[in-house]
């Protein structure tokens, strides 16, 4: 079973932890529970099956069934809240409050730090030496990448890395990363990470035109919409980006690839309203 402080999805644990509870104890319900935590039966049904989140009023009483202690509390609500988060800069702020509460504080890419956002195959080597036993070779690191590159250019970046503090070099010999996430922080230089964005999206175009079907996923979907469903389609993408970061998070298995991750939602034509249409009138 997943313990709480591995979770970044609170339902999921929570069905988890039930489910372990009526292994154990055959006649334990979930009407049982429901009625131990003194909700509807088909309420918690359908919080278990994540059609439903978990008022602020419950989390409490959530926290008391599961016997959670403090440190356990501050986390399983910071995690319902996390889930909740209907904007980005919300996620961001709940899943930086998990990682501190689990003593993983997420190293801030300083303002000063822009070089970071220069070239799109920083990341990738910073991800990729979190399992790739590098030995030194440059030349064999470069030519992991897709697409390659040079020898010189693996090794300025391996040594901007260990630079910021991104990376460093145990004892053994072998570099490791310093923590597996970083966030931008809240001064982001905007014109860097749009570049990085620019070269990610160019990836795309290089990947659609080599890479076997197999080993990528580009689709397209073309829709209308008016202006106000903007908001609620970009929750729906925030969403998912979630739901990626927690199912990653939940990977035992040793990783062998990098992939870089893309939504797009872009307009390609938009119609003046007739006030603004700008057309003269009689």
């Amino acid at each position: 079973m997943t313990s709480l402080f591995d979770s970044l999805d609170y339902r999921h644990f929570l069905k988890q932890h039930f489910d372990n509870i009526r292994k154990e104890k055959y006649w334990f319900s979930y009407r049982m529970i429901a009625q131990k935590l003194k909700i509807d039966a088909g309420q918690l049904v359908k919080i278990l099956q994540g059609q439903r989140h978990i008022s602020e009023r419950l989390i409490p009483v959530f926290s008391t069934f599961l016997g959670l202690k403090k440190r356990e509390q501050e986390y399983f609500t910071c995690l319902v809240r996390f889930n909740k988060a209907k904007t980005g800069s919300e996620t961001k702020l709940y899943f930086e409050k998990l990682m501190e509460i689990k003593d993983l504080i997420l190293p801030h890419v300083d303002p000063n730090q822009d070089k970071f956002y220069q070239k799109w195959y920083h990341s990738v080597i910073r991800i990729l030496l979190a399992f790739y036993k590098f030995d030194g070779n440059f030349k064999k690191l470069g030519n992991l990448l897709c697409p390659a590159i040079s020898e010189r250019e693996a090794k300025a970046s391996v040594e901007l890395l260990i630079d910021l503090g991104f990376i460093e070099k145990g004892s053994d010999g072998d570099f490791n990363i310093s923590e597996r996430f970083i966030t931008g922080g809240g001064n982001w230089r905007m014109l860097a990470v749009r570049h990085f964005q620019q070269q990610t999206i160019q990836l795309s175009e290089r990947s659609l035109l080599n890479d076997p079907p197999n080993m990528r996923d580009i689709s397209s979907l073309t829709i209308s919409i008016p202006e106000e469903t903007l908001g609620e389609i970009r929750e729906m993408l925030a969403e998912f980006r979630k739901t990626v970061l927690r199912r990653v998070m939940e990977i035992t298995q040793e990783p062998d690839t990098v992939y870089q991750l893309n939504l797009q939602l872009i307009p390609v034509a938009s119609v003046p309203k007739k006030a603004d249409s700008g057309e003269e009138r009689a």
